[in-house]
C-alpha cells in the first residue's frame, strides 16, 4: 500500500483518470504528491488543463503536451480512422491528419520523480513507452496499469517486457468499458 500517490498518466486525454484519482484518493484518505499528465493531442490539452486547474491547491500537477515513447524524438501522429490517435512511422503520406508531436521517455523527462503509479493508454505506443521507463520501473517498482488491447500481441508481449525489466510484479488482466473492449494489465509490486 502507498502512503501517497506520485502518479504518471500517459494518455491523459481530457482528465478522466485525474478526476477518478482525486475521488479515490479522497475516499481512501491518501494524499496526491503530484500527477504528471502526458497528452499529445492539442484538441484535448485545453480541456485537460482546465480540469487540472480546477484541482489547483489540492493537487500538484504538471501537463506535458507530448506523447510517451522510448526516447526523446519527434513522432508523427495520425488521427485517421476515428477518435483515437496513433503513431505512424513515416510522414511521407499525403494524409492531412498527420501531425508531428514530441515523444519523450519517462526516464529522461521525470528523472528523480520516484513515481509509484504509472498508467498508460497510448494507442499502441505502450511497448515503446515502457522501454522509455525501463530505469524507473527497475528502480522504483511503481504499480502499472497498461492498456494491452491496441495490438493483438500486446496481451503477451507487454507482460513479458515488464517481467524482463523487473520480475518483482504480480500481474492481473481485467477488461473494462463497453463490451469489455478495454483490456488493462495491472502489474502490482510483490511484497
Amino acid at each position: 500500500a502507498v502512503d501517497s500517490f506520485r502518479f504518471i498518466d500517459g494518455g491523459a486525454f481530457t482528465g478522466d483518470t485525474l478526476e477518478n484519482l482525486v475521488k479515490i484518493s479522497g475516499k481512501i484518505n491518501k494524499k496526491i504528491d503530484y500527477v504528471a499528465l502526458f497528452e499529445p493531442d492539442n484538441n484535448n490539452i485545453k480541456e485537460l488543463n482546465s480540469l487540472a486547474e480546477s484541482y489547483a491547491g489540492k493537487v500538484e500537477y504538471y501537463t506535458y503536451p507530448c506523447g510517451l515513447w522510448s526516447e526523446n524524438k519527434v513522432l508523427h501522429f495520425s488521427m485517421r480512422g476515428g477518435p483515437v490517435g496513433r503513431i505512424v512511422h513515416d510522414n511521407l503520406s499525403s494524409d492531412n491528419d498527420i501531425v508531428s508531436i514530441m515523444g519523450v521517455s519517462i526516464d529522461s523527462t521525470l528523472y528523480g520523480a520516484r513515481p509509484n503509479f504509472i498508467k498508460m493508454d497510448i494507442e499502441g505506443a505502450e511497448r515503446d513507452a515502457i522501454k522509455g521507463a525501463k530505469e524507473t520501473i527497475k528502480k522504483y517498482s511503481p504499480m502499472l496499469a497498461i492498456a494491452i488491447y491496441h495490438r493483438p500481441d500486446d496481451l503477451w508481449s507487454i507482460p513479458l517486457l515488464i517481467n524482463q525489466i523487473n520480475p518483482n510484479y504480480d500481474m492481473y488482466i481485467r477488461s473494462h468499458g463497453a463490451f469489455t473492449l478495454e483490456t488493462i494489465l495491472y502489474a502490482i509490486p510483490k511484497k
